[in-house]
């Protein structure tokens, strides 16, 4: 909470977003959202502050967050289109094409060759030579993000650009966008910091469960402990077979895998704690840089 809120006030006056967004390990991105693919918590929010205003910290996926509105505005609903594409696949490729859309945007700008011209002669997408790489009206979302974000939000009209995707390098220039439900949509760049706990806090947290484990040995020591912990409960497995993966919902993987072993031992004796700590890593989030732990003592029940 100190580390975001430090961040901030500096966040709020910084003329320069995306270099203050590299530094602070945030994200932000050229597209504009509509409200019904930004995040229910600031929806309402970030429709409503001035541009250049920040809101947070708040907290979502386990991190707090700060959004800055960097702008808002009516998004179109189709694009027209037309574009040259030079196919790559290799950083050697890419380079050399990318060479060529360059010339090929310099002959465009100078007046030297027509669109129709150059992608008649140089696209390699079979779709395009014969109609001069015209690809019609397209919605918003169809192509590729890439060309997308060019097409609907960073392009001026009948200017000539390049963009690469996975295809490729192509040259575009995008020649009308259609408005008809005139929603609006919002960008937005984002201040992250994961809410992680410590290696002191893990390390207690480890003991105490240790302890916990070696003092209660039984299960009706065991059950007789956790009754008395407020908040805590004893999850019980479904069946399972000894070379199963997977222990009902702890998932599966190797730490499964470890205590369906461990109950299958012919040494392990039914209704007394396991002797180890198993310790399961949360699922990261995309947000989320780092683990929680769940530290577990596991025994067997008699119907085992």
């Amino acid at each position: 909470m100190e580390e975001i809120n430090g961040q901030i006030s500096e966040f709020s006056i910084t003329v320069n977003d995306t270099l203050f967004i590299e530094n602070n390990y945030g994200s932000m991105d050229v597209a504009y959202l509509k409200a019904d693919l930004v995040s229910t918590l600031i929806a309402d929010t970030v429709f409503q502050l001035p541009i250049g205003a920040v809101y947070g910290p708040y907290i979502e996926n386990d991190a707090y967050r700060a959004v800055k509105i960097r702008d808002r505005m009516v998004i179109a609903d189709s694009a027209h289109a037309r574009h040259i594409l030079l196919r790559a696949q290799t950083l050697e490729q890419y380079q050399a094409a990318q060479k060529t859309a360059d010339s090929l945007v310099t002959l465009l700008k100078t007046g030297a060759e027509s669109f129709d011209s150059l992608a008649t002669r140089f696209t390699q997408d079979p779709t395009g030579m014969s109609n001069g790489g015209d690809l019609g009206n397209f919605e918003l979302g169809r192509m590729v993000k890439e060309f997308n974000d060019l097409a609907f939000y960073t392009a001026e009209l009948n200017r000539p650009y390049t963009v690469i995707t996975q295809f490729g390098v192509h040259v575009v220039e995008v020649l009308e966008r259609t408005f008809e439900t005139k929603e609006e949509g919002v960008q937005l760049a984002f201040l992250n910091i994961p809410i992680i706990p410590s290696e002191t806090t893990q390390d207690s947290l480890y003991d105490r469960i240790l302890d916990f484990a070696g003092t209660n040995r039984t299960m009706d020591e065991f059950k007789a402990a956790v009754a008395s912990l407020p908040g805590k409960t004893i999850q019980v497995s479904s069946p399972f077979k000894k070379n199963d993966f997977t222990l009902s919902a702890l998932g599966s993987g190797q730490v499964s895998r470890e205590i369906i072993r461990w109950a299958y031992d012919p040494a392990t004796e039914v209704d007394v704690v396991s002797p180890e700590v198993y310790i399961y890593q949360k699922p990261p989030c995309t947000t989320i840089i780092g683990t929680s732990l769940l530290l577990s003592a596991v025994s067997l029940p008699r119907d085992l």
